[in-house]
């Protein structure tokens, strides 16, 4: 079994192990699943995994840092993979041992011969899903083969940006290279497409600025695993994660599994996306939520306090200050994103190789 193939099924077989609540309802609707996996001397574990399709409008947007704005299956996937962090940090912080952290104060440094592989079911939203339709075409009857066209994304290009596009028939339809937004439910979103975040991610790592503050190295990716059964153009994904930023070094294998998630849009015809997520973190505690519009599923106007979802803001902040040995309870959670320079510095770079890009720091002005 190749690399792609162990990688993809190891998430599949933990997403069947799960209860149908999230879950799409069969025949009706569909969904995408994405998870991270560890791999130590040749050994396989999956340490995140995540499901979803749903952004909330920029008019939802909370200030507090309890709504989930993005819930897409490999941002929540990247999210649960941060908590799995935060509590490896814990376990070594109160003397315990842990297979992927040392203490090397003052932070912590990572255990050799590590690994991180990110599985994704179907193409990143965004730039790289813009791919020819005849890529597809020997897969289809002779009778529904059309005149080459451009599978479409619904994000749409940063409304401020110098690529917009054409709209015009066939393959120029959307303009490549442009940094997009998601859509959302009734009013546009901030939230930035896959194609763009994974390009972020495998530039400056999956870390993030508040755990790039407690770490020695960076938390770079190793593979991009994606899954069958929809289109795929190793050239287009690898020039619109890698290429548009021109990164140079640490770069992450791209491949294609032969398995096709169980749940996918192409399984489902004429389905519609489901509206939940379920987001799983390998720690022994609260491993499990399921969430809708950004908050815990079933959430109300009464228990909204406890809607909060394990991968929310407001919970990381809670998350780094534990681990922190200086108090900083009166920095709010954009300030000490800020701090982290290096990491700044280098998201800096990044931004300027891609021209443009989203800004949310008015949500982010909040404290524990």
């Amino acid at each position: 079994m190749s690399v792609a193939d162990i990688i993809a099924e190891m998430c599949l077989k933990l997403y069947d192990s799960f209860g149908k609540k999230g879950k799409p309802e069969k025949g009706k609707e569909w969904t995408q699943l994405a998870g991270i996996v560890m791999e130590i001397d040749n050994k396989f574990t999956v340490v995140s995994l995540a499901t979803g399709t749903k952004c909330i409008g920029v008019n939802s947007m909370c200030p507090n840092g309890t709504i989930l704005n993005d819930s897409h299956a490999e941002v929540l996937a990247r999210r649960a993979f941060h908590r799995f962090i935060y509590e490896e940090m814990k376990v070594v912080k109160n003397g315990g041992r842990s297979e992927i952290l040392k203490w090397k104060g003052p932070k912590f440094d990572l255990c050799k011969n590590l690994k991180f592989h990110l599985y994704t079911s179907h193409v990143p939203c965004g730039d790289a899903s813009i791919i020819p339709m005849k890529e597809m075409e020997e897969l289809l009857p002779v009778s529904k083969r059309q005149k080459i066209d451009v599978y479409r994304t619904g994000a749409k290009p940063v409304c401020y940006g110098s690529k917009q596009d054409s709209k015009n028939s066939g393959v120029d339809y959307h303009v490549r290279g442009a940094v997009r937004t998601k859509p959302g439910r009734g009013n546009p979103t901030m939230s930035l497409s896959c194609s763009d975040k994974i390009a972020r991610w495998i530039y400056v790592g999956l870390q993030g600025a508040l755990l790039s503050h407690l770490m020695e190295e960076d938390l770079k990716l190793s593979t991009l695993v994606i899954g069958a059964g929809g289109p795929f153009n190793h050239d287009i994904i690898k020039h619109s994660l890698i290429g548009r930023s021109g990164v140079e070094s640490d770069l992450p294998q791209i491949l294609q599994t032969n398995l096709v998630f169980c749940d996918s849009p192409f399984k489902i015809i004429g389905g519609k996306p489901t509206p939940t997520s379920i987001i799983w973190s390998n720690v022994l505690n609260k491993s499990l939520d399921v969430s809708s519009r950004g908050r815990r599923l079933g959430t109300t106007t009464k228990s909204i306090n406890k809607g909060v979802v394990m991968v929310a803001k407001i919970e990381f902040l809670k998350q780094f200050l534990s681990l922190c040995s200086e108090n900083q309870e009166k920095i709010t959670y954009r300030e000490i994103k800020s701090c982290a320079y290096n990491y700044q510095l280098r998201c800096r770079d990044f931004k300027q190789r891609m021209g443009i890009w989203s800004q949310k720091s008015q949500f982010e002005n909040f404290l524990l």
